[in-house]
C-alpha cells in the first residue's frame, strides 16, 4: 500500500510540474497575430468559436465545459477587442450568433499553428510509440478528470 501511495505521489508531482509548464506558456498575454493581447481563456474561446464556426453562448459554454456566465464575459471582451462578431438570430432576440472577425480568424489560425508545432515536437519525441503513448495518456487524463469531477469535496479534515 505504501509503495502504491509513493507512486501516486510521484505521479501527482509530475502532473503538477507539467501543468505548471503548460501554464507558463500562457502566463503573459500573446498577440496571436490579432494586434491585441490575448490571455489563455480568450484565445481558447477564439479557438472554440473557430471550431464551431457559428455558435451561441449556450453552445459555446457546453463545448468548452464552462458556465454561460464565464463565456459571456470572455465573449464581451473579445467583441470589444474586435475578434468576435455578434449577429441576431432570426426569430430569437434572446441569443446572438457568434462568429470570428477577420482578426479573430487570424488569431484562430495562429493558435492552431502553435498546436501543430507542439504536435510535431511530441510526435517526433515519441516516434513509433506516438499512438500508444497518446492513447494511454488520454485514457489516464480522462480517468483523472472523471474521478475529480465526482470528488468535489476533497479536503483535509
Amino acid at each position: 500500500m505504501e509503495d502504491d501511495f509513493s507512486s501516486f505521489e510521484t505521479f501527482l508531482k509530475l502532473l503538477d510540474r507539467v501543468m505548471t509548464k503548460m501554464s507558463s506558456l500562457h502566463t503573459l498575454p500573446a498577440d496571436f497575430d490579432t494586434g491585441v493581447p490575448l490571455y489563455r481563456a480568450e484565445i481558447h474561446t477564439v479557438q472554440a468559436i473557430g471550431e464551431l464556426r457559428e455558435t451561441t453562448v449556450t453552445e459555446l459554454a457546453e463545448h468548452m465545459s464552462v458556465t454561460k456566465g464565464a463565456v459571456s464575459q470572455i465573449v464581451k471582451k473579445l467583441a470589444a477587442k474586435g475578434l468576435v462578431l455578434r449577429k441576431g438570430r432570426r426569430g430569437d432576440a434572446r441569443e446572438s450568433i457568434l462568429t470570428l472577425s477577420v482578426a479573430g480568424l487570424r488569431g484562430y489560425n495562429c493558435h492552431r499553428e502553435f498546436h501543430q508545432q507542439m504536435f510535431r515536437l511530441v510526435k517526433e519525441h515519441f516516434g513509433d510509440r506516438y499512438d500508444e503513448k497518446i492513447r494511454l495518456f488520454t485514457s489516464v487524463m480522462e480517468d483523472m478528470e472523471n474521478i475529480l469531477a465526482h470528488e468535489q469535496e476533497l479536503k483535509c479534515s
